[in-house]
């Protein structure tokens, strides 16, 4: 996960559409909001890794992240299964780098890669429903991306590809 922080000062009221955001941000009640949703999760028992430890001695990708008021949510750009990692390529060009962010901490915990998404392809983790743990769909825009192109990294044959229509 990734605590949002100076970056959320990019999105005002004439940025906010290029960020892909409504409105502008309230950083503060942002934080607050996030922060007591980790406190959840942890709760809960569940370990949650932050961006920010995880990197703390990159300061290169650091100053990157300080970019990306969308690194937040990391369930767009990366998926984390038993098998391993699967990293997204977003169709925004304003998160173009977000993916790869998260493959550098994936890589530094030591996570392999499942499989990754290459040009032209873009997936978002929207587009995958985990239906079981041994059944993951994965929708795809055909106009986008091949989805032998998905399956190349060993998704295997219990991945499968569900075609989005379009009007």
């Amino acid at each position: 996960m990734h605590s949002p922080g100076c970056e959320l000062d990019l999105v005002d009221a004439k940025s906010r559409k290029k960020y892909l955001y409504r409105d502008a941000v309230f950083r503060d009640k942002f934080r607050r909001e996030h922060e007591r949703f980790v406190d959840v999760l942890r709760e809960q028992g569940i370990e949650v890794l932050l961006l920010d430890d995880i990197l703390k001695d990159d300061e290169k990708t650091r100053s990157l992240m300080r970019q990306c008021p969308n690194l937040v949510y990391t369930r767009d750009i990366v998926s984390v299964t038993r098998a391993g990692s699967i990293v997204m390529r977003m169709k925004s060009k304003v998160r173009a780098k977000e993916p790869e962010i998260a493959e550098l901490a994936l890589n530094k915990l030591g996570v392999p890669m499942l499989m990754d998404v290459s040009r032209p392809g873009v997936m978002e983790g929207g587009d995958l429903v985990y239906m079981s743990d041994e059944v993951l769909v994965i929708g795809v825009d055909l106009i986008e991306i091949d989805g032998s192109e998905l399956i190349r990294g060993g998704g295997g044959p219990r991945c499968m590809t569900a075609p989005i229509l379009r009007d």
